[in-house]
């Protein structure tokens, strides 16, 4: 079940970080992750397979909050897990199970199995 978004953590991070100098997301409980401008998992996930060699459309992306919509976006095949906002299984290319269904190893024996 998806707990309520916390939106004081939205209201607080807007209220004392300059999106000139920072990027951030913020969570379903409150967790906050918070980056320099343009810096989220798409762009650690991009600069890692440049690194590796692997092509874009080889990459496959599996997430569940609004931190994983940029990798999600960018990923040649993407998966929101079930419990995900509607929103981030917007983004995503499939619906897995939830991760108390073990979604993320349906997916895995799905393409690597």
């Amino acid at each position: 079940m998806a707990r309520p978004r916390a939106r004081w953590a939205e209201e607080l991070v807007a209220s004392v970080l300059d999106p000139a100098k920072n990027s951030w997301e913020t969570g379903y409980t409150g967790w906050i992750d918070v980056s320099g401008p343009n810096v989220n998992k798409a762009t650690g996930a991009a600069m890692l397979a440049a690194d590796l060699g692997v092509d874009v459309a080889d990459v496959l992306a599996i997430g569940d909050g609004s931190n994983d919509m940029p990798m999600l976006r960018w990923a040649g095949r993407s998966v929101a897990m079930g419990q995900a906002p509607d929103k981030v299984k917007a983004v995503a290319d499939v619906v897995t199970a939830t991760v108390d269904e073990d979604g993320v190893a349906v997916e895995l024996e799905r393409w690597f199995g």
